[in-house]
């Protein structure tokens, strides 16, 4: 009897031992600088926070550079980048440091769409652009991820103004206002005087009342329908940047 249950016991562990030897694949992350943007020690720590961001968000993270766009766009080249890399749910960032379109560039893939619209990313690269022009690469590009960090662990919703605190702050003051201008008011004492207080009735009296009808005119004009259909697809990612 022993036998038997040590022998399904080790047959057992055969079967699952496969399950316990596999390993979650990780998420892609890359620095391409072929603009020579970042010294080996950015790179390192460029690549901790990608491991970090990725790690938490389960996606992809590319940076990508280029002194040379080969005549194409901005967005076409980070969408070649983009095709490369297996994973559905990823983000690129991208610079572009050709002298005919010298542009940073956000793009997201799959729930990177949603999060990072193409709001969040135009923001994002108009706060950090001034650090490009002044060729700090690294603390500009440490400071986007920082905000992308942040957008990718936000619904976006969360970006209307009712829901920010100055805004909520200045509400407050508002209605505090209302409340005292009104407690100020009903302590003025109570309004005597009436519409009939000055008004003898025994001496008025209405002399009389006359309607008197023209004509009612109604006007039709035919709806006109149109067959053109102007709707526009989708890209297929979210978009946004800043040239510096």
């Amino acid at each position: 009897m022993k036998r038997i249950k040590l022998f399904l016991f080790l047959l057992v562990l055969f079967i699952l031992a496969p399950f316990f030897s596999q390993k979650v694949s990780a998420s892609t992350i890359k620095i391409d600088d072929q603009a020579s943007l970042y010294s080996d020690s950015d790179k390192a720590n460029l690549e901790k926070t990608l491991s970090s961001i990725s790690k938490n968000t389960n996606m992809a993270i590319i940076i990508a550079t280029t002194d040379d766009l080969n005549g194409i766009t901005p967005s076409e080249y980070a969408e070649s980048i983009a095709s490369n890399i297996s994973e559905t749910d990823k983000f690129i960032f991208f610079v572009s440091m050709d002298n005919s379109n010298r542009r940073i560039l956000i793009q997201g893939h799959g729930k990177a769409e949603d999060l990072l619209t193409s709001k969040r990313c135009d923001e994002a690269a108009n706060d950090v652009k001034q650090y490009f022009t002044d060729q700090q690469y690294y603390k500009g590009t440490d400071l986007l991820l920082s905000k992308i960090d942040t957008y990718l662990h936000k619904n976006p919703k969360l970006d209307a103004i009712y829901f920010q605190l100055w805004f909520q702050i200045l509400v407050s003051l508002a209605i505090g206002a209302v409340i005292v201008i009104i407690m100020a008011l009903s302590a003025g004492g109570k309004m005597t005087a009436f519409q009939g207080a000055y008004l003898d009735n025994n001496a008025s009296q209405v002399l009389g009342r006359y309607d008197h009808y023209l004509r009612t005119e109604v006007t039709r004009t035919k709806r006109e329908s149109s067959s053109n259909d102007n709707s526009s697809g989708s890209s297929g990612h979210s978009e946004g940047g800043s040239s510096f």
